[in-house]
């Protein structure tokens, strides 16, 4: 009875170990278990049209701007930008005016400290004739250019500048002027010769072709009313571009001296 008792509690044994076991084992096996992460959710992105809030409040935009523009904080703004362009016109016109008076007043010394051009110190600078001796009894005489110069001074206050030069010499045997001066039509030399008050600047003449026997004669004769003039006109500009002439005639005659003297005729000698 004992032995039975034994083998049949023996089974029972291992029956109720046997759950134990298998315990043990399932709580030990998640310590060696790999879990995988969760997969992460997938998002769908859908395009759905939807209209622009800013779409129903164009009409609108000039309107809010215009608002803004002139709105109570921006006036200050406004009455600054009126002022200021309102300084610059005052400015501007004072400008014109300051410049306007300015070149009145350089015109008004122009015209009272004006410039004014004269002529003088007339000699000849070669007074031999070809092949003759080099000292002779004058300039006007068989084989000579008559060759010489004078001066162009600005006797006046303010600068002035030469423009034109007409320089001729001329011989008269009985020692008068023709109505028409000999020096109409005749070529300009043009020229660009600034001179300060109280400047020189020497101008040369002579004839292009040397005098003749029959054209030397007179000047020898005794009592003869020949001579050689050297004539011409001078064009100038003063500061504000006013044009003035300085009309110029002078005359040797060996009889009467060994130098150039100025005639008396206003409509040969004058200066503007």
């Amino acid at each position: 009875m004992f032995g039975l008792s034994f083998f049949i509690c023996q089974p029972i044994y291992g029956s109720c170990q046997s759950p134990h076991a298998g315990d043990k084992q399932e709580h030990a096996s998640p310590k060696n278990q790999f879990v995988l992460p969760a997969a992460a959710p997938t998002i769908t992105v859908v395009n759905q049209y939807r209209p622009s809030p800013d779409a129903n409040a164009a009409p609108k935009h000039t309107e809010s701007y215009l608002h803004r523009l002139f709105s109570p904080e921006n006036i200050p703004n406004i009455l600054l930008f009126f002022v200021g362009t309102a300084g610059v016109v005052v400015a501007v016109c004072t400008f014109r005016k300051i410049e306007r008076q300015t070149r009145a007043t350089e015109e008004s010394l122009v015209l009272t400290q004006r410039p004014r051009i004269i002529v003088r110190n007339f000699y000849f600078t070669k007074s031999a004739a070809k092949g003759a001796p080099y000292h002779v009894l004058s300039a006007v005489e068989s084989g000579s250019v008559a060759s010489g110069q004078f001066s162009i001074v600005n006797t006046g206050a303010t600068t002035a500048t030469v423009r034109d030069i007409v320089c001729q010499t001329f011989i008269s045997n009985d020692g008068t002027l023709p109505m028409r001066p000999p020096y109409e039509g005749a070529t300009v030399n043009k020229a660009a010769l600034q001179m300060k008050a109280g400047e020189i600047s020497p101008y040369t003449f002579g004839r292009e072709e040397p005098f003749t026997q029959f054209e030397a004669n007179p000047f020898f004769t005794l009592d003869s009313p020949a001579k050689f003039f050297v004539l011409g006109w001078i064009g100038y500009t003063d500061d504000v571009g006013t044009y003035r002439f300085t009309h110029f005639c002078r005359y040797y005659a060996p009889i009467h001296g060994k130098r150039f003297a100025s005639v008396i005729d206003p409509d040969y000698e004058n200066a503007d």
